[in-house]
């Protein structure tokens, strides 16, 4: 509810005329039609992305904490999560996945709030290994919304810290 106060500085504005509909309504009034037009295989890659977020939620942070712990001390296994983050950078930009990949990234955020919600305090090392796992989670979430546009061990390669 907005206060009483607010409600007296917005009494200048006009009401929007009933044959206006407001440009946010629009919007969600064209999602339905965007998906319509998903393919089979896309649908599948967004149910596959729902699954992966939904598992990060479930997770304890301690378990956040341990795989970031081991990204961070695998040092050799990075250049090659780093190849395969390239490789689906370059399918978001070539197939216009970009507001799917803002989409995805939106889950993301979430999750990563209600998980983090538990933590009173965060030691420095444990924000450096969360910090670690919310970025794995970002190439990997991505990795499945793009799957279909890249080769299968990128995507094998970036979910690799989340087990199967």
């Amino acid at each position: 509810m907005i206060p009483a106060r607010r409600m007296t500085s917005l009494a200048h504005l006009e009401p929007v005329a009933p044959t206006q509909a407001p440009r946010r309504s629009a919007a969600v009034l064209a999602l339905p039609l965007l998906s319509v037009g998903l393919a089979a295989g896309a649908a599948l890659e967004l149910g596959s992305v729902s699954a992966f977020i939904d598992g990060l939620v479930e997770l304890p942070v301690s378990s956040w904490l341990t795989i970031g712990r081991e990204l961070m001390a695998d040092r050799e296994g990075l250049a090659v999560r780093q190849a395969a983050w390239t490789d689906v950078e370059e399918a978001i930009a070539a197939h216009s996945l970009a507001l799917a990949a803002w989409e995805v990234r939106d889950a993301l955020e979430t999750a990563v709030c209600l998980v983090s919600r538990a933590v009173q305090r965060w030691s420095r090392d444990e924000r450096c290994q969360f910090a670690a796992t919310h970025g794995a989670a970002d190439a990997a979430a991505l990795a499945l919304r793009a799957s279909a546009h890249v080769r299968p061990d990128c995507v094998r390669v970036l979910c690799s810290p989340f087990g199967a």
